[in-house]
C-alpha cells in the first residue's frame, strides 16, 4: 500500500514538472514572437485616505532633476509627460513636471548610494525606470594612456573607477554634473572618452552634432533607478503613486515610449524574467521547486516552520551584514590568526592597500610597542579569553581597539571580530579642554604674579641706586647679591607661570611631593596673601612617586581655586570687616605607612561649604555653585584626570564650615611602573 502510494506521488511530480516546463516553453515562445506594446492600465480602487487625496487634487506637481530634464518634451508633449501620463492613467491624477523644486509635490530623481546616505524624510518609490551608464571613446587613431575620461559625477565610486581599463589603457578621471556638461566638456578639451547616462549622452551628442566624434563602446558601466520621492508626511500621495507604479508593465512602456520620442534611445526598465536568456534556468529552478513541494506535501506544516525559521535568520543575517557594512567605526573579520577575512566600507576606505587575507598589523600603521599588544590581544581572543580594551595610535589618530571571540555551533573560536573607534577628535577636544581650562587658572593668577614680581623689582631699583652712590666695597657687594636674588626670584616665579601655561606632553617623572606641591602653590600665594587667606602646606614624612605631572597639576590648582573661592565667599558674605576677615586652606600629605603603595593628599578649607544637595552633582560637567563666575568644569576635569592616576576622590562638608577633598593615589616608583599614561594628541 505504501509502494503504491509513493509509486502515485511520483507520478505525480513527473506529470507536474512535464506541464510545468511545456507552460513555461509555450509562453517563451509567444512572449518572442509578440510585439511590445505599453499596458492598458488595470482599474485600481482607492479607499479611505487614499481616495480622500485624489477627490481634492486633479493633479501632481512633480519636480525633475537636471540630469533627467532632457526627457521633458516641449507644449506637445515628450516621453515623462507621456510615460508619467500612462502610469498615472488608473488613479485620474495628471502630472505636472518642473524644472525648480518650489512649489514640487515630490521629485523625480536618479537614485545613488550619496543621494540615499543624505536624503532624510523622504520616501522613495519603486522604480519608474533605469539608467544604464556606457563609455563612449572618441574616434581617433591612437588613444592616450592614461586615457583621459570625462565622468559623470556620483553614479560611480572612485574605487570602482580605478579598477576600470580600457584596452589596457587605464583611464584618468575628470568629473561633471550632467551629461550637457561631460559633452560639453569634451568638445572644448581632447578627451579620450565620456562615461555617463548612455540616453543623456546621446541625446547631448546628438544636440552638439558629435553624434560621429563618439562612438558607445562599453555598456552596463552601472544601473541607476529613477525614482520618485515623497515626504513622509504626504502617505497618501506616496501610496498612490506606489501602487500605480507597481500596477504598470514599466519594461514594455519603456520601450514603447523609447521608441516613439527617443528613437529608441530612451531608459530601460530591466526585466530579467522577461529575457528569453533566462528562460532555461528559470524552467530548471521551478521544476525542482515544484517536485520537492508535490513531494513534501504531506510535510507542509514542517516546512512552513522551517521557511518561517529561515526568513528570520535572513532577515537577521541582512541587518547584522547592512549593520557591519554601514558603521563608521572600522570593522573587520579575522581568522584566529589575525588574517582579515572581511571588513566594513570604512575600513576599506581607511587604508591605502589591499586588506584581505593579510594580518591585521600588516594593514593598520601600528606603532612597534601598540603592535605587540595587538598581536597578544589576537591571541588570547583566539583562546577565547575576553581582552581589555586598548588606546593606539593608527597613523596620526588615535582609536579605542576592541577584539572579541566569535564561537561556532561547537563552542570553540572559529573568528574574531576587530572594531577600532577613532576618538582623536574627542581626544583632541578633551586636551583643548584642559588647556583652556588652565589658562583660565593663569588668568585668576596673574594679578597676584604681577604684584609678587614689582616688589624684587623695587629691591631691584633701590639696589641700583646703592650701587650707583655708594663706593664701600662691602655694601656694593650686599647690594648685588640682594639683586641677583631678586632677579631670582622673579625668574623662579615667571617659570613656573609658563612651565604650567604651557602645552607639554603627559611625561612622567619621579617627584618629591611636597616640594612639587609647594611650587605650584607658589602661584596661589600672592592672591591668597591680598584675599586674608592663609595657606599652609602639611607633609610628616617625605613621599616620592612616578606620576605625570600635568594631571596632577590639574587636580591640585582646581581644587586649591575652589578652596580659596569658598574661603573668599564666606569671607565677603560675613557679617565682620572683610578687610579683616580671615580663612585659611591646608595641604596634608600623608602616605599610608612606610613603604605604602599609595598616598593620600587632603584640600581643606574654612569655606562656606557644600550642602548634601549639591554633593552628589559637584562632579558632573557644567554643575557650577558660583553662579556666572563658575565653569562647572573644575570638580568635573579633577575626576576625569584622576582616572587617568588610577585615583579616587572624596569629599566631605558642612555648609557654613568648609569643605575637605581627600585625594588618594598610588605611590610608583621608577623600577616598577604601574599602568600608563594616555598619549597626548
Amino acid at each position: 500500500m505504501i509502494s503504491m502510494r509513493n509509486r502515485a506521488a511520483e507520478w505525480i511530480i513527473v506529470f507536474s514538472i512535464f506541464l510545468l516546463i511545456a507552460g513555461l516553453t509555450a509562453l517563451g515562445v509567444q512572449k518572442q514572437d509578440s510585439r511590445i506594446m505599453p499596458p492598458k492600465g488595470t482599474a485600481l480602487t482607492f479607499t479611505g485616505e487614499d481616495g480622500r487625496y485624489l477627490r481634492e487634487h486633479e493633479e501632481v506637481k512633480i519636480f525633475v532633476e537636471e540630469g533627467l530634464q532632457y526627457l521633458i518634451g516641449d507644449q506637445k508633449g515628450g516621453y515623462l509627460q507621456d510615460y508619467l501620463g500612462t502610469v498615472l492613467e488608473p488613479s485620474g491624477l495628471k502630472p505636472v513636471l518642473l524644472t525648480g523644486e518650489e512649489g514640487a509635490d515630490c521629485s523625480l530623481r536618479v537614485v545613488t548610494t550619496q543621494l540615499r546616505e543624505s536624503v532624510k524624510g523622504e520616501n522613495f518609490t519603486s522604480p519608474l525606470f533605469q539608467i544604464e551608464g556606457h563609455l563612449f571613446v572618441r574616434d581617433k587613431q591612437s588613444l592616450a594612456d592614461p586615457m583621459q575620461v570625462c565622468v559623470q559625477k556620483d553614479r560611480m565610486t572612485d574605487k570602482k573607477l580605478d579598477k576600470l581599463t580600457y584596452q589596457d589603457k587605464t583611464l584618468s578621471c575628470t568629473g561633471a554634473d550632467s551629461a550637457a556638461e561631460l559633452v560639453e566638456q569634451a568638445g572644448s578639451t581632447d578627451c579620450d572618452g565620456i562615461i555617463g547616462d548612455s540616453s543623456a549622452i546621446e541625446v547631448a551628442l546628438h544636440s552638439k552634432s558629435m553624434d560621429r566624434a563618439f562612438t558607445e563602446v562599453e555598456k552596463d558601466l552601472y544601473t541607476c533607478n529613477a525614482c520618485i520621492l515623497v515626504k513622509e508626511e504626504q502617505s497618501a500621495l506616496y501610496d498612490i503613486m506606489n501602487q500605480c507604479i507597481q500596477n504598470t508593465d514599466r519594461h514594455n512602456l519603456s520601450y514603447e515610449m523609447g521608441r516613439r520620442w527617443m528613437d529608441g534611445r530612451g531608459p530601460v526598465y530591466l526585466e530579467q524574467s522577461a529575457s528569453s536568456t533566462y528562460l532555461p534556468v528559470i524552467i530548471v529552478i521551478l521544476s525542482v521547486l515544484l517536485a520537492f513541494f508535490v513531494y513534501y506535501l504531506t510535510n507542509r506544516s514542517m516546512y512552513q516552520e522551517l521557511g518561517s525559521r529561515m526568513d528570520q535568520i535572513t532577515a537577521s543575517r541582512n541587518e547584522l551584514q547592512t549593520t557591519f557594512r554601514g558603521v563608521s567605526h572600522y570593522m573587520a573579520e579575522l581568522t584566529p590568526r589575525g588574517e582579515i577575512t572581511d571588513l566594513n566600507q570604512a575600513f576599506a576606505e581607511g587604508v591605502s592597500v589591499s586588506a584581505l587575507h593579510r594580518r591585521l598589523w600588516d594593514v593598520l600603521d601600528f606603532a612597534p610597542e601598540d603592535q605587540e599588544k595587538i598581536i597578544a590581544m589576537v591571541e588570547d581572543s583566539a583562546r577565547g579569553i575576553q581582552t581589555q580594551r586598548l588606546e593606539a595610535g593608527i597613523g596620526s589618530r588615535v582609536f579605542v581597539i576592541d577584539i572579541f571571540p566569535v564561537e561556532d555551533a561547537r563552542g570553540q573560536v572559529s573568528q574574531l571580530l576587530f572594531m577600532a573607534i577613532d576618538v582623536t577628535q574627542e581626544r583632541m577636544a578633551k586636551r583643548q579642554m584642559l588647556q583652556d581650562n588652565k589658562m583660565i587658572a593663569v588668568g585668576q593668577l596673574a594679578a597676584g604674579i604681577a604684584h609678587e614680581i614689582r616688589n624684587p623689582l623695587g629691591i631691584i631699583r633701590n639696589y641700583c641706586y646703592v650701587l650707583k652712590n655708594m663706593e664701600d666695597e662691602d655694601i656694593r657687594a650686599k647690594a648685588i647679591e640682594e639683586i641677583e636674588n631678586a632677579v631670582e626670584k622673579s625668574g623662579l616665579i615667571i617659570s613656573n607661570l609658563l612651565d604650567f601655561s604651557r602645552i607639554s606632553p603627559e611625561r612622567k617623572e619621579t617627584i618629591d611631593v611636597e616640594e612639587h606641591v609647594r611650587a605650584i602653590l607658589a602661584l596661589n600665594e600672592a592672591s591668597m596673601r591680598q584675599k586674608n587667606i592663609v595657606l599652609s602646606v602639611e607633609c610628616p614624612q617625605p613621599v616620592r612617586t612616578l606620576m605625570a605631572l600635568e594631571p596632577f597639576d590639574m587636580i591640585l590648582l582646581n581644587l586649591v581655586s575652589n578652596a580659596m573661592d569658598a574661603v573668599e565667599a564666606k569671607i565677603r558674605d560675613s557679617a565682620e570687616d572683610p578687610e579683616e576677615a580671615a580663612g585659611s586652606v591646608t595641604i596634608r600629605i600623608e602616605a599610608d605607612s612606610p613603604g605604602a603603595g599609595q598616598f593620600t593628599m587632603t584640600v581643606e578649607d574654612t569655606g562656606e561649604g557644600i550642602s548634601e544637595e549639591e554633593i552628589d552633582e559637584i562632579f558632573n560637567p557644567f554643575f557650577t555653585t558660583k553662579g556666572n563666575q563658575g565653569t562647572g568644569l573644575g570638580l568635573y576635569i579633577v575626576y576625569n584626570e584622576l582616572e587617568k592616576l588610577d585615583g579616587d576622590i572624596q569629599v566631605s562638608s558642612r555648609k557654613g564650615e568648609g569643605t575637605a577633598f581627600r585625594v588618594t593615589l598610588p605611590i610608583v616608583s621608577e623600577d616598577k611602573e604601574e599602568g600608563t599614561c594616555p598619549e597626548s594628541i
